[in-house]
């Protein structure tokens, strides 16, 4: 009997001595392996680990560091650190893993509507205690403004919400709006795809007097019918300079654009606006106002990006006190108006016989 005790002995140590082989056709398990499972033949065969609710994984008295199982009230492996269950996907007890997605990843703003769109991203925390997570816009785009709620946000808020508001000089069709979470040192990044409508784009340079922009829009090739409200977006470079020849005419009016348009002026260059002409001592004018510089149109939305002048023209100077009248000529006293601001038109002094010290107004100076 001691015998075959003995010779037990020696097998099994041989066999522990090079692991352990289950399943496999030749007996041989993998040399670095306690353990080797392998399927013979072609079964299609896994490896389960216990499985246990998360209520009576906790039920486990002292576990055992680097005990493993299965936890299918969240539907992940774990194991036991030592300090705490722990996901596989982890490394420590304290560590922040969430996720965020948007509830609808894209949307769309008709500019004549509306300027602004809400969306909501469902935050979950998958891990660690409630920690604050930062939110940050990756691609700040010109025209479109993100709002959120709240920033920073805790992981396990469940759902927040950000809002775009846009103008017109927002770019037309989609534009990829990437967020970020930060969490310690775990991020995540989704995207939303912000769908704008069209603003149609008008160029302008050179010199142009008394602009009508509904006047003019029918010229300009692909340009939207003036039927329904529209988005116009007008750019106007250096060279580009409105004048007005009569003071009753302003340097720029948008004419017949619909109620409910959004027109976006993007200007660089110049808006000189007439001065108006000084009054009479005699007769039935007097000093004028000078020209309007822009001229809007009723119920439409202006936005506007000035990086040039916009000066409308000054008016008139008042009649002197006193006038003759000779029968024969008039002499009127009085002056012209100054141009207003930054490069204004003056305007010029009265008809008839006027008194050398009073004279056409002067033009206003570029500067500002």
């Amino acid at each position: 009997m001691k015998k075959y005790i003995f010779i037990c002995l020696l097998l099994c140590n041989a066999l522990w001595s090079q692991g352990v082989g289950i399943g496999s056709n030749n007996l041989s398990p993998n040399q670095n392996a306690i353990l080797d499972l392998s399927i013979p033949g072609s079964t299609p065969k896994g490896f389960l680990h216990p499985r246990l609710t998360e209520q009576a994984r906790d039920n486990i008295q002292t576990p055992t560091r680097g005990l493993k199982i299965y936890n299918i009230t969240q539907n992940r492996l774990e194991y036991f650190n030592d300090s705490c269950w722990i996901p596989v996907f982890a490394s420590d007890c304290d560590e922040c893993i969430f996720t965020m997605k948007f509830q609808a990843d894209s949307g769309y703003i008709d500019r004549t509507q509306m300027d602004t769109l809400e969306a909501f991203i469902d935050i979950t925390r998958m891990f660690g205690s409630p920690q604050y997570l930062t939110l940050i816009h990756q691609n700040p785009t010109n025209g479109i403004q993100v709002l959120f709620d709240e920033n920073p946000v805790l992981s396990n808020i469940g759902t927040t919400r950000i809002r775009f508001v846009v103008n017109s000089f927002a770019p037309n069709g989609i534009s990829p709006m990437i967020f970020s979470g930060y969490c310690g040192p775990n991020i995540s990044t989704i995207v939303f795809k912000l769908n704008l409508s069209d603003c149609f784009d008008i160029n302008l340079f050179g010199v142009e007097a008394n602009y009508d922009l509904a006047a003019r829009l029918p010229n300009y090739a692909g340009a939207p019918s003036l039927s329904a409200p529209v988005c116009l977006r007008v750019n106007i470079d250096q060279t580009g300079t409105f004048t007005s020849s009569d003071v009753a005419q302003p340097n720029f009016k948008f004419g017949g654009i619909p109620s409910g348009s959004l027109v976006g002026i993007r200007n660089k260059g110049f808006f000189q606006g007439l001065g108006g002409d000084g009054g009479q001592a005699i007769g039935i004018s007097d000093a004028t106002n000078g020209s309007n510089a822009l001229e809007l149109a009723s119920g439409v939305k202006v936005e506007i990006l000035n990086e040039g002048s916009i000066s409308g023209g000054g008016g008139g100077g008042g009649h002197a006190a006193f006038g003759f009248d000779l029968r024969i000529i008039n002499l009127m006293f009085g002056s012209g108006g100054g141009g207003g601001v930054a490069l204004g038109k003056g305007g010029s002094r009265p008809g008839g016989l006027g008194i050398g010290s009073y004279s056409n107004g002067v033009d206003a100076s570029g500067i500002f």
